[in-house]
């Protein structure tokens, strides 16, 4: 009976850790320039304590209003700490030739916000409107709060905000579009030392937070992106990415990785043929692998195999493990410190 009521009361809570991931998966995948507009962003609060179920119907007739006049947008709420009701962070991308007409367009939306709201003549409540610069700043800044917090805030008003929608957006924005390089395992790495390399030389530290590290610690982790971490941006990354593939050293080595790979079907299909072909290949580009052939027509080893054959893994895989233990025994030391 206390778990079926727990539950309805879970259900009836307006935010979400799942919301907040749906807002910023949306904030990263459109993109602000492409989109036909002027990028603006909205601060729209209510002058006065509201009605949840007055809230969401006018937070609906406001996109209306803007898919009314083609202009795209994303939104999400949030509730301050001395407000009694929460506030709306608003981007959207408004239609106009001129300076002139976007910012009509920004007062219009500010007027029909404040024509919808109860009145109180003795606020200084104020509504914000001004063009975006940086929009992942920006994007960061509208999802700063946390569910936990805004259900807390919810609940302490005894009303029932279920009904409003926290997040929302439109279906017209231009997406981004990401470029997808596969390499081989030896360039990833080879990429990922490179890396490290450069962002050390700028005083970036790549060490990896500990799992026991808090959870707004953990939140920023996980939605930067890996480029963000490593202190280079996509554009450095890839002409790095470039660099590191054009590396003669790197060719070659990908090369014979690749000849070897080819050895080892045609070995396991038996195909005498093939592999007469690729030994004249490597003789023609200047490589005798002869000495390689018995060891690449060898069948791959799994990991525990490998464990067991070869010494230096085994004693790799050794330290490792005892790496693993201490770092795990201090974490448990420094939680139950803290506890």
């Amino acid at each position: 009976m206390g778990a079926g009521k727990a539950k309805r009361k879970t259900s009836r809570l307006p935010h979400s850790a799942a919301k907040l991931t749906t807002f910023r998966k949306n904030a990263r995948l459109i993109d602000l320039n492409k989109t036909p507009g002027t990028p603006y962003f909205f601060t729209l609060k209510p002058l006065n304590d509201i009605e949840p179920g007055h809230l969401n119907k006018v937070l609906i007739g406001l996109t209306r209003l803007l898919r009314t006049a083609c202009a795209e947008y994303i939104y999400i709420q949030e509730w301050a700490k001395h407000e009694k009701t929460p506030h709306v962070h608003l981007v959207a991308n408004i239609p106009g030739d001129t300076i002139a007409e976007v910012e009509a367009f920004a007062e219009r939306v500010i007027r029909y916000w404040l024509k919808e709201m109860p009145k109180n003549t003795s606020t200084r409540i104020k509504q914000d409107a001004r063009p975006v610069y940086d929009a992942i700043e920006l994007f960061g800044y509208m999802s700063k709060g946390t569910p936990d917090e805004f259900n807390d805030r919810a609940i302490a008003t005894g009303k029932d905000w279920s009904v409003i929608n926290v997040t929302g957006r439109s279906r017209g924005w231009e997406e981004s579009k990401f470029i997808v390089t596969e390499v081989s395992r030896e360039i990833g790495l080879e990429v990922k030392r490179e890396m490290k390399r450069v962002s050390s030389s700028r005083g970036v530290k790549l060490s990896k937070r500990p799992k026991g590290c808090d959870d707004e610690t953990k939140r920023t982790i996980s939605e930067v992106s890996p480029f963000t971490i490593s202190g280079l941006s996509r554009t450095e990354s890839a002409r790095l990415l470039a660099q590191v593939i054009d590396n003669q050293l790197q060719k070659e080595r990908q090369f014979l990785i690749e000849m070897r790979d080819l050895y080892r079907q045609a070995h396991e299909r038996g195909s005498q043929e093939v592999k007469g072909e690729i030994e004249r290949l490597l003789l023609n580009k200047g490589y005798d692998m002869h000495h390689m052939f018995s060891k690449w027509e060898a069948p791959q080893m799994n990991r525990s195999e490998r464990y067991n054959a070869d010494p230096i893994f085994k004693r790799v895989c050794n330290a490792l493990k005892v790496v693993k233990a201490a770092r795990t025994k201090s974490l448990v030391s420094v939680s139950s410190m803290r506890e």
